[in-house]
C-alpha cells in the first residue's frame, strides 16, 4: 500500500470542504500572517485554483511541515476544526513513518560505508608491501644508472655543438611564431563570441519582447534558482522591461547550467520568440 504523501493529505482536506467553505479558505489563506522566511502565495493564482491546484501553492511555497502547519491554523481560523484536527493526526502518522525509514536506510548505509572503509584499509596495506618490495628491486638499476652517466657527458658535449646551430633557426621560427600569435587571439575573440549563453546573446532582444513573466519565475522558484524574495521583487516591477532587467540582475551569478533552464522555461512559454532568434 503507497504512503501517502503531504499534497495527499491536503488534498483530501481540502476536497472535503463545501464550495463556501473552500472559497473562505481561500481568502484566508490569502490574508495569512506567514513567518518572514516565507512568501504568500498570489492573490492571482490562489483565486482561480481548484482543490488540486491550491494544494501545489501551497506545497511549492511553503514546503512540507510548513504547508501542513499553516493549513491546520487557516482551517481552524475558518472554523472547519474537525478537518484541521483529521489533517494534523494524519500527517504525525505520515511523518513518524518517513522519519523512521529515513533513519533505518542511513543504518543500512552507514554499515555499508564501514566495509569499505576496512575493504579499503586492506587494498592500502596491500599496496604498501608491494611499494616495499619494488623499493628493493630499485636499487640494482640505481647502480646502472651511474655507470651510464659518464658516456653521457661525450653524448652532452656533442649536443652543445648542435644547440649553437639550431639557435639561429629558433629565433627565425620565433618570429614566424609571433605573427601566429596575432591571428590566434583574433580567433579566440571570434569563438569567446561565439560561446557566449544564448540568452546574455539576446539579452536586449528578451528584455524588450518577454512579457508576463508570471509562468517563467515559477519556472525559475521552483528550480530553485530565485529565492521567494527574488521572485516577489521582479514581480513587483512595471512595466515587463523593468522585470527583465531586475531579472538578469539576478542572473549575473549564474552558471550556464542556471541559464539553461531559464532558457528552457522560455523555449516553453515563449516558444515562437526563441525560435526566431536562433
Amino acid at each position: 500500500m503507497r504512503m501517502k504523501t503531504v499534497r495527499d493529505l491536503l488534498l483530501q482536506a481540502l476536497e472535503n470542504l463545501e464550495n463556501k467553505s473552500f472559497k473562505k479558505f481561500k481568502n484566508k489563506l490569502n490574508d495569512w500572517d506567514i513567518e518572514e522566511e516565507y512568501a504568500r502565495i498570489p492573490r492571482g493564482p490562489l483565486e482561480v485554483a481548484d482543490p488540486e491546484d491550491v494544494a501545489d501553492l501551497i506545497r511549492r511555497y511553503y514546503m512540507d511541515s510548513y504547508s501542513v502547519k499553516v493549513t491546520v491554523a487557516v482551517l481552524e481560523a475558518i472554523n472547519e476544526n474537525r478537518e484541521a484536527e483529521e489533517l494534523e493526526k494524519a500527517w504525525k502518522t505520515v511523518n513518524c513513518c518517513t522519519t523512521k525509514r529515513e533513519d533505518q536506510g542511513a543504518t543500512s548505509r552507514g554499515e555499508q560505508s564501514k566495509r569499505e572503509d576496512q575493504g579499503a584499509t586492506s587494498r592500502v596495506e596491500q599496496s604498501k608491501r608491494e611499494d616495499q618490495g619494488a623499493t628493493s628491486r630499485g636499487e640494482q638499476p640505481e647502480r646502472e644508472d651511474q655507470g651510464s652517466t659518464s658516456r653521457g657527458e661525450q653524448s652532452k658535449r656533442e649536443e652543445q655543438g648542435a644547440t649553437s646551430r639550431g639557435e639561429q633557426s629558433k629565433r627565425e621560427d620565433q618570429g614566424a611564431t609571433s605573427r601566429g600569435d596575432q591571428s590566434k587571439r583574433e580567433d579566440q575573440g571570434a569563438t569567446s563570441r561565439d560561446q557566449e549563453h544564448f540568452v546574455d546573446r539576446h539579452r536586449a532582444q528578451l528584455i524588450q519582447r518577454v512579457h508576463l513573466l508570471g509562468q517563467v519565475l515559477d519556472d525559475l522558484l521552483q528550480n530553485k534558482l530565485l529565492t521567494y524574495e527574488g521572485y516577489n521583487t521582479v514581480l513587483s516591477m512595471k512595466p515587463s522591461q523593468q522585470q527583465m532587467r531586475e531579472l538578469y540582475r539576478y542572473m549575473s551569478s549564474w552558471g550556464n547550467k542556471d541559464k539553461d533552464k531559464f532558457l528552457q522555461s522560455l523555449k516553453t512559454h515563449y516558444a515562437p520568440l526563441i525560435k526566431t532568434l536562433e
